[in-house]
């Protein structure tokens, strides 16, 4: 995944993105096994003061933590069902 989506952000059209967005980089979760569900976007869980370029980050740390979030808290209640977890 991760070299895919280095190959995609070394594009030239890339550079016709605002620059605010693009030093931002990409983010994506990691992924052992196939899923239902996609969520993409260009990184709208990135936070004021949170480190630039590209990174990761694991799905079930997210919904496996109960306090709220304003992103993600709501994306949580779309995917979880508290007798069964749909990721």
């Amino acid at each position: 995944m991760k070299q895919k989506l280095e190959q995609i952000w070394s594009q030239d059209y890339l550079n016709t993105l605002p620059p605010s967005i693009k030093e931002r980089g990409f983010n994506y979760s990691v992924n052992d096994a196939q899923k239902d569900i996609l969520i993409t976007g260009i990184n709208p869980s990135f936070r004021d003061g949170a480190s630039l370029g590209n990174c990761n980050f694991d799905f079930q740390h997210i919904l496996l933590d109960n306090g709220y979030d304003r992103y993600w808290s709501s994306l949580k209640k779309i995917i979880h069902d508290q007798e069964k977890i749909l990721i």
